[in-house]
């Protein structure tokens, strides 16, 4: 299988996840890590996502406003901002769950670990590919 093969499979990929996860993927994403971890700061929350700092302000503004987030300032320091997950926004995520389909359920559980890693290793490598180029 050569690398066109590789590109095309996973465009047919991103295009049934776009379709399956909605438009909404980013907010969906954010709020299940924090009803995952409860509050978290925005920059930790930005490296997880890898994401510029101005996309994840723009998306925690509309999570914010939504009544899913709230965010503050850290006691200790208030520079850091804090997010944590309403009742909200875990109703949201438990109705997300609820009605979501497992995209996966062809794949047995060694399956699913094995296209983890490698969906991991192309991630990394991609990542570090970038950082050479600045």
């Amino acid at each position: 299988m050569d690398k066109l093969d590789l590109v095309g499979l996973l465009i047919k990929c991103s295009q049934v996840l776009n379709h399956k996860m909605g438009k909404k993927q980013g907010q969906g994403r954010i709020l299940e890590i924090l009803n995952e971890r409860d509050t978290i700061s925005q920059k930790e929350l930005q490296d997880i996502l890898n994401i510029k700092a101005g996309s994840i302000s723009e998306i925690l503004s509309k999570l914010q406003k939504s009544g899913k987030i709230i965010r503050y300032k850290d006691d200790n320091d208030k520079r850091k901002s804090v997010i944590q997950i309403t009742d909200k926004g875990r109703n949201t995520i438990t109705h997300y769950q609820n009605n979501n389909e497992d995209i996966f359920f062809m794949l047995d559980d060694n399956e699913k670990e094995q296209l983890s890693y490698l969906l991991n290793k192309i991630l990394i490598s991609w990542k570090e590919r970038r950082k050479g180029n600045l």
